[in-house]
């Protein structure tokens, strides 16, 4: 489905909750991958241009070590650097989920609890191909709608 059209959720045939929960049937924006092994390899091990931000959390390091099928890549914060694209893709996962908890006005022992994801390591990037730009946005969404059926 394309952005701005509108679909009838309520239409179609019921589903049963471990279909939903399993996510059988259920559609979302991201488009699949249509890149050989081969050709993803590639793509993963591109050159980005990223700044990791700074922090004033306690005992946070300056120095981030993302590591992807065992190979290590340390990350200097608030310096521009040129990392492979897996990298981005290991930052762009690493997230750590709280929860708020919203109290039914009406029914105070009502509450629901929503999880927010915080990023572990913010980061910004300078420099990527169109592509690049395009996957990471696919990839961000789809950890959104992941945190949103949690």
């Amino acid at each position: 489905m394309r952005r701005g059209q509108q679909r009838d959720i309520a239409s179609g045939t019921a589903k049963t909750l471990a279909e939903i929960g399993s996510g059988v049937g259920i559609e979302t924006e991201i488009e699949p991958v249509n890149m050989s092994n081969e050709e993803l390899e590639k793509f993963m091990a591109e050159p980005v241009t990223i700044v990791v931000h700074k922090t004033n959390e306690k005992g946070a390091l300056n120095i981030i070590t993302p590591s992807v099928n065992g190979r290590n890549q340390p990350i200097i914060r608030g310096i521009k650097q040129t990392v492979r694209r897996c990298y981005v893709e290991a930052l762009i996962g690493s997230h750590q989920i709280e929860y708020e908890q919203q109290i039914n006005p009406l029914s105070p022992d009502q509450f629901k609890m929503n999880p927010k994801a915080t990023p572990s390591y913010p980061f910004d990037v300078v420099n990527d191909t169109e592509e690049g730009y395009a996957w990471k946005e696919r990839l961000e969404r789809r950890l959104d709608q992941e945190i949103a059926r949690i």
